[in-house]
C-alpha cells in the first residue's frame, strides 16, 4: 500500500459514501413511514421516487459555488437548532406527559423486569435537566453565523430564521390540532393528569 496512496483516498471517499447512502436510507424511511401511514394506497416507489426527485433538485443548490456557506446556514437554522429544541421537548412529553411509571410499566411489559431507581432518576430529572441547561447557555452565548471570517448578509439571517420557524412552528400548531380533535370529556382528562404530574413532580418524590 506504500506504492499506491491512491488506494487510501479511494477507501476514504468509499467510507463517506456509505456512510451518507446509510443517512439517506434512514431518513427516507422516516419520511416514507410518515407519509404511508397517512396515505396507505401510495405506493412506496412512488414515495421513494417523489422524495429522490425533490432531494436532488435542492441539494443541486448545495453543488454551486455558494454551496458550502448554504449548507452551513441551513444545518445551523435547520437542523442543529431546531433538533436540539424538539429533543427536549420530546423528553419532557414523555418524561411528564407520557409518564416515567408509563414507561417503566412498557419496559417491564417487553423485557420481564422493571427498570431500577438509576434509569428512572436520569429520564425524570438527569437528562431533561442537563438539556435544558445546554439550551440555555447555547441561547445565552448565541453568536451571530459566520462564514468564515465574514458575516451572513442580513437577508440570508432572515431565510435562516424562516426556516427554522418552520420546524419549530410544528410543535405548538399540532399540539394545538391534537387537543382541539379530543372530546370535551378526553380533554378535561388530559388537562387532569396535567395536573397529576405536576403536582406529584414539586411535592411527592415519585419513587
Amino acid at each position: 500500500f506504500k506504492t499506491l496512496p491512491q488506494v487510501y483516498a479511494v477507501l476514504f471517499f468509499l467510507m463517506l459514501y456509505l456512510l451518507g447512502i446509510g443517512s439517506n436510507v434512514a431518513m427516507m424511511s422516516c419520511i416514507m413511514t410518515v407519509v404511508k401511514d397517512r396515505f396507505k394506497k401510495v405506493k412506496n416507489w412512488q414515495v421513494a421516487f417523489v422524495i429522490a426527485i425533490c432531494g436532488t433538485i435542492f441539494g443541486t443548490v448545495y453543488m454551486t459555488p455558494g454551496g458550502q456557506s448554504v449548507l452551513k446556514l441551513v444545518d445551523y437554522y435547520g437542523a442543529s437548532f431546531i433538533a436540539f429544541i424538539l429533543a427536549i421537548a420530546e423528553l419532557y412529553t414523555f418524561c411528564y406527559i407520557y409518564g416515567v411509571e408509563r414507561i417503566c410499566k412498557d419496559v417491564e411489559f417487553m423485557l420481564g423486569f422493571r427498570p431500577n431507581i438509576y434509569w428512572r432518576v436520569c429520564w425524570k430529572y438527569l437528562t431533561p435537566g442537563l438539556m435544558t441547561i445546554i439550551l440555555v447557555y447555547t441561547l445565552c452565548t448565541l453568536e451571530p453565523l459566520k462564514d468564515g471570517d465574514r458575516d451572513y448578509p442580513l437577508m440570508w439571517i432572515i431565510i435562516g430564521l424562516c426556516i427554522s420557524s418552520l420546524g419549530l412552528l410544528q410543535l405548538p400548531i399540532f399540539m394545538i390540532y391534537s387537543v382541539s380533535k379530543q372530546t370535551e370529556k378526553t380533554l378535561w382528562k388530559v388537562i387532569k393528569i396535567g395536573f397529576v404530574y405536576f403536582y406529584n413532580f414539586f411535592y411527592k418524590f415519585p419513587f
